[in-house]
């Protein structure tokens, strides 16, 4: 016989250790295919590689629990993408 209520919780906890798990294989990926240039903001990670790949060229969204304005932040990437003459590609995770 099962509790509803344990169903409930070990769900949570499953969402809770892929969340996790993603995380660790988007830092993997992203260690294994490195950039020739990276720039932190606001727990973004603004990657630049003259164009080789789009991994290697794009903007990782892993670390941020962002509270602030999103909008800045994405104003603030475009401006660095544009002045590197690169096209913007967001990695969600």
């Amino acid at each position: 016989m099962y509790n509803r209520n344990d169903v409930c919780l070990y769900n949570s906890m499953n969402i809770k250790v892929a969340v996790q798990m993603s995380l660790l294989i988007e830092e993997l990926s992203l260690n294994a295919w490195p950039a020739l240039r990276t720039i932190v903001h606001e727990g973004w990670l603004l990657r630049f590689a003259n164009g080789y790949t789009k991994r290697s060229n794009s903007i990782s969204v892993i670390y941020t629990q962002h509270e602030g304005d999103i909008e800045r932040s994405i104003s603030y990437c475009e401006g660095i993408y544009a002045a590197a003459l690169s096209t913007i590609i967001y990695l969600l995770v």
